[in-house]
C-alpha cells in the first residue's frame, strides 16, 4: 500500500480541509480567468458576495491575539487575512 502523508485514516478524509470554514481562495479561479481576459466564470453577485465574506471572516486587525504557526506577514497591532476561518456555528474539522 502506498504511503499517503496527507490521509487520516481514522476520520477517512484528506487532512488539513477547512470543511464549513471560510477560505481566503474561494474566488481564485476568478481572479486568474481576469489575468487571461475571460469573461466572469462566477456569478458577480456571487462573487462579491464571497469577497465580502472573506473580508468579514478572515480579516483580523490586530494580529495579536491570532496564532499563526506558519509564514508570518503581520502581528501585534497590525491587520492582515487569515486563510480560513470558521464563522459562528460553522464546524471546524478535527
Amino acid at each position: 500500500m502506498a504511503h499517503l502523508p496527507d490521509w487520516d485514516e481514522e476520520h477517512r478524509e484528506i487532512k488539513y480541509q477547512i470543511g464549513e470554514g471560510c477560505g481566503v481562495d474561494q474566488v481564485l479561479a476568478q481572479w486568474h480567468a481576469n489575468l487571461y481576459g475571460l469573461d466572469e466564470i462566477f456569478d458577480p453577485k456571487q462573487t462579491k458576495k464571497a469577497l465580502k465574506a472573506i473580508f468579514r471572516h478572515n480579516f483580523k486587525k490586530p494580529m495579536r491575539e491570532h496564532y499563526n504557526p506558519c509564514r508570518i506577514y503581520c502581528l501585534n497591532d497590525e491587520g492582515g487575512l487569515v486563510v480560513a476561518s470558521w464563522p459562528k456555528g460553522m464546524a471546524k474539522p478535527t
